[in-house]
């Protein structure tokens, strides 16, 4: 059974970091702008993080895989609302 919940919590992670994270980023890039509050990049970002952490220390790989793609990603939306805001 943890193996099924591992399984899915990872299929499902991996499609929000392959699919939702990237497009949020190639429509930022065509908008030139980043729709985003800072709170809506920061906090993600954060979870990301500290749930790559949690998961690296208790060894969940099935946690670790999507999570590393999530702060890359999410590092890509806080420099874009960055590099953006001060374009404004």
């Amino acid at each position: 059974m943890e193996s099924i919940f591992g399984t899915a919590t990872m299929v499902l992670a991996i499609i929000m970091v392959v699919i939702a994270l990237p497009s949020q980023i190639r429509k930022n890039h065509k908008e030139q702008r980043c729709g985003l509050s800072f709170l809506m990049v920061l906090l993600p970002l954060s979870v990301y993080v500290s749930r790559t952490c949690y998961a690296v220390l208790i060894k969940s790989w099935y946690i670790v895989v999507p999570d590393v793609l999530g702060v890359i990603f999410s590092a890509v939306l806080l420099a874009q609302f960055l590099m953006y805001r001060k374009k404004s």
